[in-house]
């Protein structure tokens, strides 16, 4: 009950702080998307134990990441959410590269961190690949579902539309990181990726009250009619 009242509290945090950059324009929003996409990479290795099942709490950062373009796209149109992909792409590209060039440097005789660093940064070239493609991958998906859903249903919230887009996403992440990440490297590879997809569902879960929550006491701006997606 401890790991879930800390994932409770992390993903209101998350979908609150979302809301509140979307006050001060796209470019928060970007920077808030970017850092998640980075954090969830480097949090993926931590794993807890949640529900009785073995877990990781980067769902949070997936979430919060999509949650958070979401919101820059209702805003600020579908031309600002690819932007906004194309930097946390980089953004990720960026830190893998620099972090593992950080490890090339030699050490020094009273370093006492490298080892922990070396243990954290030293992720397969396969899963790190799968990472950064899935993720490119799902993040334009999201943009194209939200888009679409705002032509086709316009009368729909958008706290029910970003709940459709994050189930259809985060089924496709499951899927093919499952697949491209660690295929051959787990056992019952099905019943690994089914324990993934339902932790995202939780997340989701609890992300949507906070999303409303977000919107009663932070309204977001009217959304400029001359923006085109």
């Amino acid at each position: 009950m401890y790991n879930l009242a800390l994932l409770f509290l992390s993903t209101g945090f998350v979908v609150l702080f979302a809301r509140y950059c979307s006050k001060y324009g796209k470019e928060a929003l970007i920077a808030l998307i970017a850092i998640q996409s980075v954090l969830a990479n480097i949090f993926v290795l931590k794993q807890i134990t949640l529900l009785g099942l073995n877990a990781t709490a980067s769902e949070v950062f997936v979430i919060g990441s999509i949650i958070s373009l979401n919101f820059l796209q209702a805003r600020h149109g579908a031309k600002a959410a690819r932007q906004a992909v194309w930097i946390a792409f980089m953004s990720m590209f960026f830190f893998c590269v620099m972090s593992q060039i950080h490890l090339l440097y030699l050490p020094s005789s009273l370093d006492t961190q490298h080892e922990a660093y070396s243990a954290l940064f030293s992720s397969a070239p396969r899963i790190l690949f799968a990472s950064l493609s899935v993720y490119f991958v799902v993040q334009h998906l999201s943009v194209i579902l939200f888009s679409y859903g705002k032509k086709q249903l316009p009368g729909l919230p958008n706290t029910f539309l970003i709940l459709s887009c994050l189930l259809l996403t985060q089924l496709l992440d499951t899927v093919l990181f499952g697949f491209l990440g660690l295929y051959g490297l787990v056992d019952k590879i099905t019943e690994v990726m089914f324990i993934s997809f339902s932790i995202k569902m939780l997340v989701i879960l609890i992300s949507m009250p906070f999303t409303e929550l977000s919107s009663f006491f932070m309204p977001p701006p009217k959304t400029n009619p001359e923006i085109k997606n």
